[in-house]
């Protein structure tokens, strides 16, 4: 009778520790409040740098990733994934530890952040975002699909068909085929003929990208930083649309006041290129990217 007293009770402490190793952590964040919360406090590391409140500068992030939420939400038909959460808060630390904050940073940043919204469209239904996509599918030609690098003069007339560095997706004689862009010195069209990397089209010219200090457009093309390049790859809206080299900032920075700060004075931009790159005169071109 004893032994099997003691078979039962061991089964049934078995049983529970078996139940106890198998609960399922709770999420960090579970709702979207919460990660803004903190998203907030990371990005107002800069707050004692640009001499803001840190409830000033936390208010004011707080709001604009509210937005940002409420935007993927409503508008994007998405929805909050707490267990990517987590990612977005580590990533915002870092970006926001760093003196400078490239484009590049900054993209980084924007990818990981927007995949805590995750989409619900399958291949081949419409889509505006690439977060609008569900798992890895990508949203190209206004459709999501699998991505997939095309080389010259390979077709990409299927969603998710991009082509490499160089070219871009041409239509020939009613197929898609992906064509050399257009190098420096030569006529350009934002959408059916653009520029080389390097370059940028204005003018209905291919010509060089805009130095340090030099006036920017950022809605010339789909990439606001289109304009910008060398070593000021970034346009900076707060400056007034002037190419740097990335978010900056300093007592009193004009980059610090979407952080709770009010000056609009500019931290470095650098000397102006007084060169034909710093070519502040033409007209914006508002067609789409190529």
């Amino acid at each position: 009778m004893n032994k099997w007293l003691g078979l039962v009770v061991g089964l049934a402490i078995s049983g529970a520790a078996a139940a106890a190793c198998t609960t399922t952590t709770a999420d960090k964040y579970p709702t979207y409040d919460a990660m803004c919360t903190d998203v907030a406090t990371q990005e107002c590391q800069v707050a004692g740098t640009c001499l803001v409140a840190a409830a000033d500068c936390t208010t004011a992030r707080k709001k604009v990733c509210l937005s940002v939420a409420s935007s993927a939400i409503t508008s994007g038909g998405r929805s909050y994934t707490a267990g990517r959460a987590e990612d977005c808060v580590n990533k915002t630390k870092d970006t926001y530890a760093k003196s400078l904050i490239t484009p590049t940073d900054l993209a980084a940043l924007a990818d990981t952040c927007g995949r805590v919204y995750a989409g619900t469209k399958a291949k081949g239904d419409t889509c505006t975002s690439s977060y609008d996509c569900t798992g890895s599918l990508v949203c190209d030609k206004s459709h999501c699909g699998d991505k997939n690098e095309k080389k010259k003069g390979d077709g990409c007339a299927n969603p998710g068909e991009s082509c490499e560095t160089g070219t871009f997706c041409a239509d020939s004689g009613g197929v898609k085929i992906c064509t050399p862009k257009a190098p420096a010195g030569t006529a350009c069209n934002v959408t059916t003929a653009p520029c080389i990397e390097s370059a940028r089209c204005t003018g209905n010219i291919c010509q060089p990208k805009v130095g340090i200090g030099g006036t920017c457009d950022p809605t010339r093309e789909t990439d606001p930083n289109s304009d910008c390049g060398g070593d000021a790859p970034y346009c900076d809206a707060a400056l007034g649309n002037l190419c740097t080299k990335g978010l900056q900032f300093a007592a009193k920075a004009a980059d610090c006041a979407a952080y709770g700060g009010t000056s609009t004075t500019p931290p470095d931009a650098g000397t102006p290129d007084t060169g034909a790159a710093a070519d502040t005169g033409a007209a914006a071109d508002t067609g789409g990217g190529g």
